[in-house]
């Protein structure tokens, strides 16, 4: 009686068009015998395989009025995969019962070798949706000699562009499968692809924010890291450039942990630089992000006008104060400033306080000198 009773409440709702709502009773209708409420669920849905797919999405996910219930979601999704061929509900019911079995609970046992199977067979229908998820179900389990194939499964995700994947879907497979592309030690074939995939996402402009930065930050580090490891060998003026527009694009979508590999990147730039404009800009790129080294550098250059840039005893001031700032040991460059100070140079005036200041710096850390230099701030006068 209650397995009728429940029954027809949900042939009811759904003859008001109150899907949702009309799940509960069919579950506990559902609960009381397997057979008979599904048939009639069926049967009130008019035979609409969209509808069925609905109802199958919300037994899984749940809605604001019931819980999920995975055993009425398989048998919807089942029932279309039965009736339907090569269709978008069909790929659907694929992925979903991939979804079901990966995640298991309420009411089903989980199974990851089922939901495998379940996307597996998806893909052969060309769905997107199944191949980032068998991917992502092969990079969880960590067995061995999965890596090959997830990555050719994000690849052709991304590839491929089934109209199915939003594009945020499709550009964040393409990042998981240009990253596993990258690692590959084995084939320099395979790194250039995942290098291509990875500079078209960077330089994609319709894709979301957070994988084009998240596609420039990573590649931009990969270049860095070779220069690094071996300058001679690897590094080269296209890497370089290359990594300053990876790294550029990642900072101006507001990818913040790039600051620093920007900087490094600017002031490699500005250490081969032969314009001398662009050699100060690049310098102070590189301290804007953080390396002390750079304020150093600038402030030696304009101190000893170097690479073609005159004197300028007001910058090698700058510069070199905010590199002792940034803590960069340069205790002989403390000295400089306040010898500076100390007499007074073209564009700076003397000021005893401050060379008294750098003068200490020097004295504390040993520097040659330092100590009668400083006497002469005590007595206010510069002896000859």
């Amino acid at each position: 009686v209650l397995e009728k009773m429940n029954t027809k409440l949900g042939q009811r709702l759904l003859m008001l068009d109150r899907t949702d709502e009309a799940i509960e009773p069919f579950r506990r209708s559902h609960e009381l015998n397997a057979e008979n409420p599904m048939h009639a669920f069926q049967e009130a849905l008019d035979g609409s395989i969209e509808r069925q797919l609905e109802i199958a999405q919300y037994c899984f996910e749940g809605t604001r009025i019931i819980d999920p219930y995975l055993p009425m979601a398989v048998r919807f999704a089942q029932n279309i995969v039965e009736t339907q061929a090569h269709s978008a509900e069909n790929m659907a019911a694929h992925f979903l019962l991939g979804q079901i079995y990966d995640q298991g609970g309420h009411g089903v046992v989980r199974s990851r070798r089922t939901a495998i199977n379940w996307y597996k067979k998806g893909i052969l229908l060309q769905s997107g949706k199944c191949r980032i998820a068998l991917a992502d179900a092969l990079i969880t389990s960590r067995a061995r000699g999965v890596a090959s194939q997830a990555t050719r499964e994000y690849v052709s995700a991304f590839n491929e562009a089934d109209p199915a994947l939003t594009l945020e879907e499709r550009v964040g497979a393409g990042v998981k499968g240009g990253k596993l592309l990258l690692r590959d030690r084995q084939s320099p074939a395979k790194k250039k692809e995942g290098y291509t995939i990875l500079y078209r996402i960077a330089r994609m402009a319709r894709a979301p924010a957070i994988n084009r930065s998240e596609a420039a930050a990573y590649l931009g580090r990969i270049l860095i890291n070779r220069f690094e490891r071996s300058q001679e060998h690897y590094f080269s003026q296209n890497d370089l450039s290359a990594a300053f527009t990876l790294f550029t694009i990642a900072k101006d979508l507001g990818f913040e942990d790039v600051a620093r590999d920007y900087g490094l990147t600017c002031l490699e730039i500005a250490r081969r630089q032969r314009n001398r404009r662009l050699i100060s800009v690049n310098y102070q790129r590189a301290i804007e992000g953080g390396h002390r080294l750079a304020a150093y550098e600038l402030g030696l250059i304009y101190l000893e006008g170097r690479r073609g840039i005159r004197r300028n005893f007001s910058r090698a001031v700058r510069y070199l104060g905010q590199a002792l700032d940034l803590g960069f040991p340069a205790w002989d460059s403390a000295m400089e400033i306040g010898v500076i100070y100390l007499e007074g140079r073209l564009g700076v005036q003397k000021n005893h306080d401050l060379a008294r200041k750098y003068l200490q710096m020097a004295v504390d850390h040993g520097v040659q000198g330092a100590s009668e230099r400083i006497e002469e701030t005590k007595e206010g006068c510069v002896l000859m």
